[in-house]
């Protein structure tokens, strides 16, 4: 796997999670839900190809969804 796939999937892990604090902590989002929805949908596609781990935003949201 390339490094820049790995930086960039890193990249939207921490831009999410931001995004996310900021939204449902902070009450104050940063971003339309439009802008969240592309870039989650962009790192769901790098993590197709990056091997699966724990630190994953997406496969933590799955394992809550399949509680």
């Amino acid at each position: 796997m390339s490094s820049s796939t790995t930086g960039r999937a890193d990249e939207l892990r921490d831009l999410l999670r931001r995004y996310g604090h900021a939204y449902h902590v902070l009450d104050e989002p940063e971003v339309a839900d439009a802008e969240y929805d592309r870039l989650f949908d962009e790192l769901v596609e790098l993590e197709r190809d990056l091997t699966a781990s724990a630190r994953s935003s997406t496969w933590r949201r799955w394992a809550r969804s399949t509680r």
